[in-house]
């Protein structure tokens, strides 16, 4: 999930259940999801401290002074033909594009409920990653960050200190194991009509809260080599 504090998109990427079926690059605006959750705000703290050369930062002059900031996460779910979860994981990142004059020092707060997991895997409570008030805390089963964090205040207040250097790079990377609710939810249906002729439905089901949209859904079926022809019907039955 491409979470912006900025004029960036948001995107997810949508991992296959068992019968593959993959949806990438899709967008959700204002997503409450499991990264919402992780950041909360990005406060830039521009010290006043003479600008001294760091490695990687450009002359001020050849700069424009704004910064981006990017959550990434990829969903790998594994669900059987009855649409039934077996396996779920979340990789995610945090991503920043600096371009911003001289060498200021960022403080990038996350929220409270971020929890680094030390009780066992069954005592976790299961995040839904479409948000909601069910969702107490936020599990992250590891996590590592740029060399350049300062993780003074990590533990006591969820803030990272660091100065960025030029360009694109990853400020924090986490991966949840734990069990969460997926965005969407997909069932197949396999009809042989004929020894020739084969039907196949797919439902997918959107379990986003209402206020949250959800577009640029797409859509990877892996037919057989053998396949002759392929006809596609699409059709929204109840909200699926």
């Amino acid at each position: 999930v491409h979470r912006p504090i900025g004029p960036v998109a948001q995107h997810v990427p949508q991992a296959p259940p068992q019968v593959p079926v993959s949806a990438a690059n899709s967008t959700i605006a204002a997503a409450q999801s499991v990264a919402s959750s992780v950041l909360s705000t990005a406060t830039s703290a521009v010290s006043s401290m003479a600008a001294g050369h760091i490695p990687g930062k450009a002359a001020a002059g050849d700069q424009k002074n704004e910064i981006f900031v990017d959550i990434l996460e990829r969903l790998t779910v594994l669900m059987n033909a009855q649409g039934q979860v077996l396996n779920s994981s979340i990789d995610g990142s945090i991503q920043m594009k600096s371009y911003l004059t001289g060498n200021p020092e960022l403080r990038l707060a996350l929220n409270d409920d971020l929890e680094i997991l030390s009780q066992p895997r069954e005592a976790a409570p299961m995040p839904n990653y479409g948000g909601g008030p069910q969702q107490a805390v936020v599990p992250l089963d590891d996590c590592t960050f740029h060399p350049r964090v300062d993780l003074n205040d990590f533990d006591s207040q969820r803030i990272l200190s660091f100065v960025p250097p030029d360009g694109e790079f990853s400020v924090m990377n986490y991966r949840i194991d734990s069990e969460f609710r997926p965005p969407f939810r997909v069932t197949p249906f396999v009809d042989s009509v004929s020894q020739y002729k084969v039907e196949l439905v797919i439902k997918i089901r959107a379990e986003v809260p209402e206020s949250n949209y959800g577009g640029n859904i797409q859509m990877t079926i892996p037919t057989p080599p053998g396949t002759a022809s392929v006809n596609c019907d699409m059709s929204a039955v109840g909200g699926e």
